[in-house]
């Protein structure tokens, strides 16, 4: 399992200025999307790393992004949702009122054609091009970072990215 093209360096930009969370559908054990996520070390990066089995739903069923919003202590118009597969990740965002971002890449898109879809706003290849949008939308129409927001933030379950033999989070190379 590889991270997208430039992963670590938009994902450490972000991390930056906004605040990130990642919502992992459930597709096998809870261990095991923490895993993948220390594998790929993007977990560092995320504020809030919520799998839906903390849940009890899947994407696209809006209690998940419901779920996220109240955790970040968010609306969802000060938000940008990101993902690869539009029906699952990106309608209900839009319908919840969040701008999303279709990322175009990996077995899911190849299926999907030249297919589009009315709920994506920004179509992407990679995620350099995302960070643009990104950084463009919060220039333009919302406030700046808010960092005494961002220091409240809980992360769930960070023991599950830690290094089982020293017990320190694991830094991957990037």
């Amino acid at each position: 399992i590889k991270p997208f093209e430039s992963t670590h360096k938009v994902l450490k930009k972000l991390k930056q200025k906004y605040v990130l969370a990642l919502l992992s559908d459930s597709d096998g054990k809870r261990t095991i999307k923490f895993e993948r996520i220390r594998k790929l070390g993007i977990g560092k990066y995320f504020n809030l790393i919520a799998p839906t089995d903390d849940i009890k739903v899947n994407k696209p069923n809006p209690k998940c992004l419901r779920y996220v919003l109240k955790r970040i202590k968010m609306k969802p118009e000060e938000c940008i949702s990101i993902g690869d597969k539009p029906e699952v990740d990106l309608k209900v965002a839009k319908e919840l009122g969040m701008t999303t971002i279709w990322v175009k890449k990996g077995w899911w898109t190849r299926e999907l054609g030249k297919k589009t879809f009315d709920y994506v706003d920004h179509e992407v290849d990679n995620l350099s091009r995302a960070l643009k949008i990104i950084e463009d939308y919060f220039y333009f129409y919302l406030q700046p970072f808010d960092e005494e927001r961002a220091k409240n933030l809980i992360r769930i379950q960070p023991d599950l990215l830690k290094d089982k033999k020293t017990g320190r989070e694991r830094r991957e190379e990037e």
